[in-house]
């Protein structure tokens, strides 16, 4: 229930990674935004974000690409193994290619789509393709990593 240009306008909003998306709600609520509690600053398992935006190049600078690396923590502390680098191209309001790389635990490829069904209603689709271990990502995930 949006326009189909503040998708993309949420995405290239970097800082707002580590205000909406630094924190996990607690495992048994899953990666639900709206159970999210907003008001502790230091919540116990954290999300740190890092990101850039460029041109892809003077050829194609109609496409804009996110460089983004993350990392969680717990209590402050940074969590071994759980670091990730994300490219992501943005291909006009409606498409976005990601290419993601957890290290050791594996790699993937997101497809992004966003088709207008009707005025202020967009239905976004999301294929993943990865070799990451079904239980690594049900972790991240659960854990908040509902970001990438």
């Amino acid at each position: 229930m949006c326009h189909i240009q503040e998708i993309p306008e949420n995405g290239a909003d970097i800082a707002h990674l580590n205000y909406l998306h630094k924190s996990a709600p607690p495992i048994t609520k899953g990666s639900d935004i709206i159970k999210t509690d907003l008001s502790d600053p230091q919540p116990a398992v954290q999300h740190v974000w890092d990101g850039k935006w460029e041109v892809k190049s003077e050829e194609d600078k109609h496409c804009g690409v996110m460089h983004l690396n993350q990392y969680m923590t717990i209590w402050g502390y940074r969590v071994p193994l759980t670091s990730s680098k994300l490219i992501a191209e943005q291909h006009g309001p409606g498409i976005v290619h990601m290419i993601f790389d957890f290290g050791m635990w594996g790699k993937g490829v997101v497809f992004q789509t966003v088709t207008p069904e009707e005025a202020l209603l967009q239905r976004v689709r999301f294929r993943i393709f990865s070799n990451i271990p079904w239980f690594f990502v049900k972790f991240f995930y659960d854990c908040g990593g509902n970001a990438i």
